[in-house]
């Protein structure tokens, strides 16, 4: 499932082209755990991720967080606004793996600005109300596209 969230995408100049995500995938002796952008298009990117099942009764949920480099500040920043999904179920650590997903909105850039936006994704392994594993990924190309760009 699918969810929209609209970003006022106000990334001034210094949020300019960057090379490469950064951030790898990993694999548990359980199944994979990763993070990568599944949708790029004009105004939106997608995240999703995948986290390994251990057997266990715990709940997988993950969060993402939209994240824009600075050429400016030669880092990766939070985009301003809602930037920051609800945690969402990912289903039952019984089994060898669970996915879950979000799609961000941004409005387009104005012309002749470009930025980069990649994901990271926050996951939590929990036992009722409490976290008894947590990890967290960088979107990587690894796992599919490691970031979106938005061109103006």
């Amino acid at each position: 499932m699918r969810h929209a969230l609209r970003l006022t995408a106000a990334i001034a100049g210094a949020a300019a082209l960057a090379a490469g995500a950064g951030g790898a995938s990993a694999q548990s002796a359980a199944g994979p755990t990763w993070a990568s952008v599944n949708i790029c298009n004009p105004t939106q990117a997608g995240m999703r991720a995948s986290m390994a099942g251990d057997g266990s009764d715990a709940e997988m949920q993950v969060r993402f967080t939209a994240q824009y480099y600075s050429h400016e500040q030669d880092t990766w920043l939070t985009v301003a606004g809602a930037a920051t999904s609800p945690w969402l179920p990912a289903g039952s650590a019984r089994y060898e793996w669970g996915q879950a997903g979000w799609t961000f909105g941004f409005n387009p850039p104005a012309p002749g600005t470009n930025f980069v936006i990649r994901g990271l994704a926050e996951m939590r392994w929990l036992d009722g109300d409490q976290v008894v594993r947590s990890a967290t990924r960088v979107t990587s190309s690894a796992a599919g596209q490691g970031s979106c760009l938005f061109q103006g």
